[in-house]
């Protein structure tokens, strides 16, 4: 698979295919994020997406293999600031309940390491988690990301007050009043 997304780096379809099956290989699988991490699988699928930013469905493959790798710190520290530019700009270009679901929860798992919440906020992460949460106001899925990766990012002040001053405190309380059976 990653040997396909390398010779073939101009196929989009087939690199689809390739993170959709790296993404199903790394769900409760360490033993395969750790072989997908060995064999360079983050820098090219990172890659992948940088090449083709606007096929939609590249962008849903690699953010299902990140969301998954983010999940343990070493993954996440491997992926780091371009990881989070990579998810940025997947939610800046395409409006899917899909894309933000998997970026929020991406963003989610980066923030749980205290490198990334500075990065994250400085990088636009949390207006961007707000805007996904206020686009997508009847996906329960996007607003329980968004809501849980804004409870990562809120545990220092400046963050805080970028959460607010974003409109944070009035998309958790839309999320809590229009989804109550997830309350």
């Amino acid at each position: 698979t990653l040997l396909a997304i390398e010779s073939f780096a101009d196929d989009a379809l087939l690199i689809q295919h390739a993170c959709e099956a790296l993404g199903a290989l790394s769900i409760e699988n360490p033993q395969n994020r750790e072989s997908i991490y060995r064999q360079g699988g983050i820098r090219a699928v990172a890659r992948a997406m940088k090449d083709h930013a606007m096929h939609e469905g590249v962008q849903v493959g690699a953010l299902s293999l990140f969301q998954y790798m983010t999940q343990e710190a070493q993954y996440a520290r491997h992926l780091g600031s371009e990881g989070i530019d990579r998810v940025l700009a997947a939610m800046r270009n395409f409006e899917t309940t899909i894309i933000h679901e998997q970026g929020c929860l991406m963003l989610c798992n980066m923030a749980i390491q205290d490198d990334y919440k500075d990065t994250i906020r400085s990088m636009g992460g949390i207006r961007m988690i707000v805007s996904a949460m206020r686009l997508l106001e009847d996906s329960s899925f996007v607003q329980k990301s968004g809501c849980r990766a804004l409870d990562s990012l809120s545990v220092n002040d400046p963050s805080k007050v970028t959460i607010a001053a974003s409109g944070g405190i009035s998309a958790i309380l839309s999320a809590m009043r229009n989804h109550d059976s997830m309350a």
